[in-house]
């Protein structure tokens, strides 16, 4: 953005821009942890400090694989943009991207489903293939009962959400 030139985001009409947007969520997500820390140690279990290097090693070498899935899974979800910038340029890349924010808030939908249909799963391990296949349907059918009515909904109200979040010189990311 040019000397002059607005920040879409309303966030920003507070004098910031993405440094204080980012510090907030900094402040925000500490805050969280630090509210967390305490109520786990006040309500469940009394927390003590101490550091074992050993621990963090093993700790450190068993979390490896996770990480790695975690940043294939983040590129995966991000080449996209990459890719279109490279191919159509900013412009279009900012109307797809600001479309696919919106579309990215409901992420948690099917994440916190299926962290909940795991120990389910689980659970059913040792059941036979039958039970474990009826159980896989149903999760897919629910989770459909909840996706398509979402899905439904952000293709109606589209246009008024980006207009809301991203100004009129986003309209085109709805079509």
């Amino acid at each position: 953005y040019g000397a002059g030139e607005r920040f879409p985001i309303k966030f920003m009409f507070f004098g910031g821009g993405v440094t204080a947007l980012l510090g907030v969520r900094v402040i925000v997500v500490g805050l969280g942890f630090a509210l967390a820390l305490l109520l786990v140690h006040v309500k469940l279990q009394k927390i003590r400090w101490q550091f074992d290097p050993r621990f963090v090693v093993t700790m450190l070498k068993s979390s490896f694989p996770f990480a790695l899935f975690r940043l294939y899974g983040k590129v995966y979800t991000d080449i996209d943009t990459v890719m279109l910038s490279s191919m159509a340029g900013d412009v279009m890349t900012g109307w797809y991207a600001a479309s696919h924010k919106v579309l990215r808030i409901f992420n948690f939908v099917p994440r916190s489903f299926f962290g909940a249909f795991l120990p389910a799963v689980s659970k059913l391990a040792h059941a036979t293939p039958q039970d474990l296949k009826r159980m896989i349907e149903r999760a897919i059918k629910y989770l459909a009962m909840i996706g398509l009515p979402i899905t439904g909904g952000l293709c109606m109200i589209a246009e008024p959400l980006i207009l809301k979040f991203y100004g009129p010189d986003y309209r085109e990311a709805v079509g």
